[in-house]
């Protein structure tokens, strides 16, 4: 084929749609940069040619030139906001920059001019999905899946919904995201959300597999710096915390906006006793994701433990009503109402402490060392307590 589109450039004449075909072809072959050459000549010989600028602006995206990509694509809006398929390609010039918000709104666009159009409903799956909104992708990616049994971007996004879903899906996510490992295994990201997902877990098992696909992963891309915070997650669970510092600093250079890295490295220094230092790393976690219960109770409790009650309150009265929302209450369900109790009663707000005191003694196990301190707190907030 290379040969032939080569004679016929040495034989006919220099037009744009010649031009545009040449610049197909070597775009297909991969030789991007001479490609855009191609198409840069066919728009001097047809500055109105939508066709070849559309390409071109496909082309510089696959060439991750961004700014490049949406100039092309603005040109062909400017003339023809329904041109086939710039939706979607906005769409996907949208998500590789990062702005999700934008390329779902691309990709719902297009979607409505074909509703039945897999890869589009498996864009909007995926940036419900990178949004946080896995309630919104199930439906279309198990729809997608229905279609494309076998594709791998599929699987891994319908596992990484139900993987956000948490709770009772944690089963059926793993399968999926390990299904999408099996029928691609060259994509990184696929191995750090099985990695992910098995650190979840405390079994010697699954921390096992997440170990092997840690390894996977960071053989394919050493660069992706959630690989190197789950491989620091991992060697904290495995007690291995100095190793998993080094590992979330270098988490952090490659992807300073992974929050989550300063949560787990407050739990090393905490690990390490270094609560001072513990208390700089939740602070930043905290101030980059407040909604996160399960840091606004360790680090209310590790304040209110250094006497900072009047600070320490907001957080672990969020994390406690959080806590009384929840399906499956999370492991320091308990605690987290003596905390608070005790952060309401030295701030002198005596009517939320006895309802947090109760609260506690309602939940608590019997075997509590802190249900002692509870009841005699009750009693000198002149609520005495009248249960067993």
């Amino acid at each position: 084929a290379k040969t032939i589109i080569a004679d016929a450039g040495t034989k006919l004449p220099d037009t744009p749609a010649l031009e545009r075909a040449l610049g197909e072809f070597l775009a297909g072959q991969g030789q991007f940069d001479d490609a855009v050459i191609r198409y840069l000549r066919a728009t001097e010989l047809d500055p109105v040619d939508l066709a070849t600028r559309f390409r071109l602006g496909v082309t510089y995206r696959r060439m991750r030139k961004m700014d490049d990509a949406s100039a092309q694509f603005d040109q062909v809006l400017a003339v023809d906001k329904d041109y086939p398929g710039l939706s979607l390609e906005r769409g996907l010039l949208y998500e590789e920059s990062g702005d999700t918000e934008k390329a779902l709104e691309q990709f719902k666009n297009a979607l409505a001019k074909a509703p039945d159009d897999p890869d589009l409903m498996l864009r909007v799956g995926a940036a419900y999905v990178a949004i946080d909104r896995p309630d919104d992708a199930l439906p279309m990616l198990r729809k997608v899946l229905e279609k494309r049994a076998n594709s791998a971007e599929a699987n891994h996004y319908l596992g990484r919904a139900l993987f956000a879903k948490g709770g009772t899906s944690g089963a059926e996510a793993t399968r999926y995201l390990k299904r999408a490992t099996e029928l691609d295994p060259n994509r990184a990201e696929y191995h750090l959300y099985v990695a992910w997902a098995a650190n979840e877990s405390n079994s010697r098992e699954a921390l096992g597999s997440a170990s092997d696909e840690i390894d996977k992963a960071m053989n394919l891309d050493k660069l992706n710096g959630d690989i190197w915070w789950q491989r620091g997650v991992l060697e904290r669970k495995q007690g291995r915390v100095e190793d998993a510092m080094k590992d979330l600093k270098r988490a952090l250079e490659l992807k300073p906006t992974r929050i989550d890295a300063h949560a787990t490295m407050a739990e090393c220094l905490e690990d390490k006793n270094d609560t001072q230092s513990a208390l700089v790393e939740w602070q930043k976690a905290v101030s980059g994701d407040d909604k996160k219960p399960t840091w606004r109770y360790r680090y209310g409790k590790l304040l209110l433990d250094r006497g900072s009650a009047s600070e320490a309150v907001k957080h672990l009265a969020f994390a406690a009503a959080e806590a009384e929302k929840m399906d499956v209450h999370p492991g320091w369900y308990a605690d987290v109402q003596f905390q608070a109790a005790e952060a309401y009663r030295r701030t002198g707000q005596r009517k939320e402490a006895i309802e947090r005191f109760k609260r506690f003694l309602e939940v608590a196990p019997t075997s509590s060392p802190d249900r002692r301190d509870a009841i005699a707190a009750l009693s000198d907030l002149g609520a005495p307590y009248g249960g067993q």
